[in-house]
């Protein structure tokens, strides 16, 4: 028996995301910055949540005070979007999440992104 995709029913896309990619550039004392430009104004997708770890960033032994860090991972399945790609962040609700992995779902029907985010 072959295998066959089933695409996700539309009514299930009930997130209202923006993508929006990264512009590197140098300010004038040569450091660089990052803008975000968008690519996506107003995508509908679907939302899975997934794990959450949290960690210390410091130790004492370093000599800093440990700060307590979340990072938090999001699985969007959305249309398929010409020219997705890692260098790209996702905005819900005015969170910002960093594509981390994308796979397409049948041929150019969907994405399947994978997303982080720091929570401090």
């Amino acid at each position: 028996m072959a295998y066959t995709y089933k695409p996700c029913n539309p009514a299930e896309y009930d997130r209202c995301i923006q993508i929006q990619s990264k512009v590197k550039a140098q300010d004038a004392y040569g450091a660089e910055t990052v803008t975000l430009s968008p690519f996506v104004t107003d995508g509908w997708a679907k939302r899975k949540d997934g794990a959450t770890r949290e960690f210390y960033a410091g130790t004492l032994k370093q000599g800093l005070e440990g700060s307590k860090i979340a990072v938090a991972l999001v699985m969007y399945t959305m249309r398929y979007v010409e020219g997705l790609s890692q260098d790209m962040v996702i905005i819900e609700d005015g969170i910002v999440y960093d594509i981390v992995d994308t796979a397409e779902l049948g041929r150019k029907m969907e994405h399947q992104v994978i997303c982080k985010t720091n929570a401090v």
